[in-house]
């Protein structure tokens, strides 16, 4: 995986081929509903507050992909920059901490792991 470089580091079809998803991407994969027409219901019971499962889905990944595609950026001109001015030597596998936070459903998700750089 290391011969790919950054370009592979985001890609989640390569990810799910190699079985790379995380275990609660994996949990939540496995429980949704396949088909398009499915309600989503929020676990709290109301009624009235059902919506499209299919729109969620859609809004959801296009909303990921957007930070997938605007954090590689962001990580790789800071490495770039890093390197130039002799802050890292381009070898280092550096420490990452990302954190999802949507308050209106009062969610806060951390990340951590690395990235390697060779």
């Amino acid at each position: 995986m290391a011969e790919q470089g950054f370009a592979g580091l985001f890609s989640g079809c390569r990810r799910r081929q190699l079985g790379l998803w995380p275990d609660e991407v994996r949990a939540y994969m496995s429980l949704r509903p396949v088909h398009s027409g499915a309600q989503f219901r929020p676990h709290s019971g109301e009624r009235g507050t059902a919506m499209k499962d299919d729109v969620f889905n859609m809004e959801m990944r296009k909303f990921l992909k957007t930070v997938g595609v605007t954090s590689q950026r962001e990580i790789e001109s800071a490495v770039q920059q890093a390197i130039r001015s002799g802050r890292i030597k381009g070898r280092e596998k550096l420490a990452a901490r990302m954190t999802l936070t949507i308050e209106a459903i009062g969610l806060t998700h951390k990340i951590e792991g690395e990235i390697a750089l060779e």
